[in-house]
């Protein structure tokens, strides 16, 4: 056992499963496993690129041991709009704030410059070289992330390469949340046009909105997870288009796919919306995911919009490099497949590396459990089979409506099952379903009655051989109805009555509670570490960094100021009013959150009721984490004393 400790610490394990479990909190992805794929990967990918580096990048550097993995994944920092308004009123002239919108409607950041998405992706070795010396650069966009994610990447990358250390950040929230906290504040929003955004001005200076929004945004595109893209092209329907945007198809493609190289793509994103305006799904594909295939799909989604055209645009989940994992070997679904192309990616679970020790003692088979399919990716579905060549002839995939009964609608085709008559004799019902390529259990909540019905299925088609795929609708019937109850293609013999109750729980609204309600204030705000750097550099007289450690053993921020929590519970309502008219105050200890939220949720709540407009931040990952990145920088910490901090 004490070897295994050692070895885990000498691996550095402890470190990279934090690190992967904090982007996944961070991130909330729709898929945890896909992304702790790809975060895993890329440590990998990114270790090997350091390894080819040539030897005078590498001259000083000790040569580690065992296996270790550089965890920098080159991603944008996000930068809140209180920060971001904090650095313009003191600081303007240390950042860039760069606007990656095609057309500048309704006001922008002021001092912002206007670069188009297109004009950044072409060459960002020029944008990097051009705001090398200022301290951070923020691209902006309507929305976020969105366009601006997709400028501010490569720019990173650009700037990391040419060995600059300038700051590059997303803001968070986008213009639009910047719109509506700012316009009316003087030196912030530039040609400020309400209307674009669906606000007005109220007679008492609040803002009020008013009808749908006016302003043309297009939605990030969906995901698609490989199960869903299968039944789809099994179909072989003409409305699907699936776009390969990898330079070269190397190893295969998916049959059918065409091959439109990134660069090629974005300079002809026109034509090729024009061209498949008519289509009813369009997938982009790339080696990785998201990668050049959201790089390509964002302003194909713009494109389309201008022309008013309602395709369904997805990116493939976890790209070609996880397809071809699962679909590779099959000539009906990949076409040109070469396994040496995709060798180490494989999942090969024979060979010794891979072969897992068998435990001792007594073993339990856990049964495989459903996977969830989004209502979107099930409306794609059965809207693809109007144009299937199979329609009416071959039914790739099933429904299965498993309540007892169907009052309030149902989905157009589906077989009614009720659960007890499936669980009487689920081999005849599998029996009969075991040559569809994929099932879909719908009841009104889920996970309910479907997932009940779909595990014994799952289990009596592998017993068969079968490899039917067995889904559960995402969000039930409920869920769908909300959404597509008025779409006769998707939804039939609908009556609202049925569904007017809390359309996510199917229950009736809960009766308010008597007595006193209490007041939850809203969570606090997280700083990371790269933004609260910019605040400092910039010396922003807005900004008070709170201390509120018992001692400041090791090491303090410089000009934070130390006020013991117990001793700032006592006299939160002097210092609420002492910092009312500050702009941000980051709360930091030992960890986080711990003490500095204690502190933090006590200063919003006098803020809130003192109508203080401050931003209350906790600094994320705590001074240890601090500590380690800037222990060296005498700007940013001050008496260090490293036998405070071990490791």
């Amino acid at each position: 056992m004490e070897d295994a400790r050692d070895w885990l610490k000498e691996m550095n394990v402890p470190w990279l499963v934090e690190g992967g479990l904090r982007a996944l909190v961070e991130s909330k992805p729709e898929d945890p496993a896909a992304f702790l794929s790809e975060y895993f990967r890329g440590l990998i990918v990114t270790r090997d690129a350091a390894q080819c580096q040539p030897a005078a990048a590498k001259k000083g550097k000790k040569k580690p041991l065992g296996m270790t993995l550089e965890t920098e994944i080159l991603s944008p920092d996000k930068i809140t709009p209180a920060t971001l308004a904090t650095l313009l009123k003191g600081s303007g002239d240390r950042i860039a704030v760069l606007d990656v919108r095609d057309k500048p409607q309704g006001g922008k950041v002021a001092g912002s410059e206007l670069i188009a998405i297109h004009d950044v992706l072409a060459d960002p070795g020029a944008i990097a070289d051009r705001f090398k010396s200022k301290d951070a650069i923020i691209f902006v966009s309507v929305q976020s992330p969105d366009l601006d994610q997709t400028a501010a990447q490569p720019v990173l990358q650009s700037l990391r390469d040419g060995g600059h250390a300038t700051s590059v950040f997303i803001l968070h929230g986008g213009l639009r949340g910047w719109v509506n906290d700012y316009w009316d504040e003087d030196g912030l929003v530039e040609d400020f046009d309400p209307a674009v955004w669906g606000l007005q001005k109220s007679p008492g200076g609040k803002k009020k909105r008013k009808g749908p929004k006016k302003i043309s945004v297009p939605d990030a595109p969906e995901k698609i997870s490989s199960k869903t893209l299968t039944v789809l092209l099994r179909q072989e329907s003409t409305g699907i288009e699936v776009v390969d945007v990898r330079g070269a198809m190397n190893g295969g493609h998916i049959r059918g796919a065409v091959h439109a190289p990134l660069e090629t793509f974005l300079k002809e994103v026109d034509s090729y919306a024009e061209k498949w305006r008519s289509k009813t799904t369009v997938v982009f594909t790339s080696l990785l995911s998201p990668d050049a295939d959201e790089t390509a799909a964002i302003p194909f989604m713009q494109a389309l919009a201008e022309k008013g055209s309602s395709v369904e645009v997805y990116i493939l989940m976890g790209g070609l490099r996880d397809f071809m994992q699962e679909c590779g070997p099959d000539s009906d679904l990949v076409a040109d497949y070469d396994a040496s192309a995709w060798s180490g990616q494989s999942k090969d679970t024979t060979s010794p590396t891979n072969k897992q020790k068998k435990r001792k003692g007594p073993q339990i088979s856990v049964p495989e459990g459903t996977s969830s399919i989004p209502a979107q990716e099930l409306a794609t579905i059965l809207r693809a089979s109007a144009t299937s060549p199979k329609a009416g002839k071959e039914k790739p995939l099933i429904i299965v409506d498993v309540r007892e009964s169907q009052n309030g609608g149902s989905i157009p085709g589906a077989q009614h099952v009720p659960l007890t008559d499936l669980l009487k004799d689920t081999d005849k019902y599998t029996e009969d379903w075991s040559a569809h390529k994929a099932l879909v259990f719908v009841s009104v909540r889920s996970p309910d009655l479907d997932q009940a019905g779909a595990m014994p299925v799952m289990q009596s088609l592998g017993e068969k051989g079968a490899k039917t795929e067995v889904f559960i609708l995402l969000d039930g019937l409920a869920g769908w109805m909300a959404t597509y109850h008025d779409d006769s293609e998707l939804v039939e013999d609908y009556k609202e009555s049925y569904w007017e109750h809390d359309p996510k729980t199917h229950q009736t609204a809960k009766k308010k509670k008597k007595g006193p309600q209490i007041a939850v204030p809203d969570p606090v705000a997280k700083m990371g570490e790269a933004e609260l750097v910019v605040l400092l550099k910039a010396k922003a007289q807005g900004v008070v960094v709170v201390d509120v450690r018992t001692e400041q053993t090791g090491g303090q921020i410089p000009g934070s100021i130390h006020v013991p929590c117990d001793a700032f519970l006592t006299t939160v309502e002097a210092k609420a009013q002492e910092w009312a008219t500050k702009e941000v105050v980051v709360f930091t200890s030992t960890q986080s959150p711990d003490l500095d939220q204690t502190a933090a949720t006590a200063l919003q709540q006098q803020f809130s009721e003192a109508h203080s407009n401050a931003t209350v931040s906790v600094l994320h990952g705590g001074l240890r984490g601090w500590m380690a990145m800037h222990k060296s920088n005498p700007d940013l910490v001050a008496n260090y004393d490293e036998a405070a901090w071990p490791a």
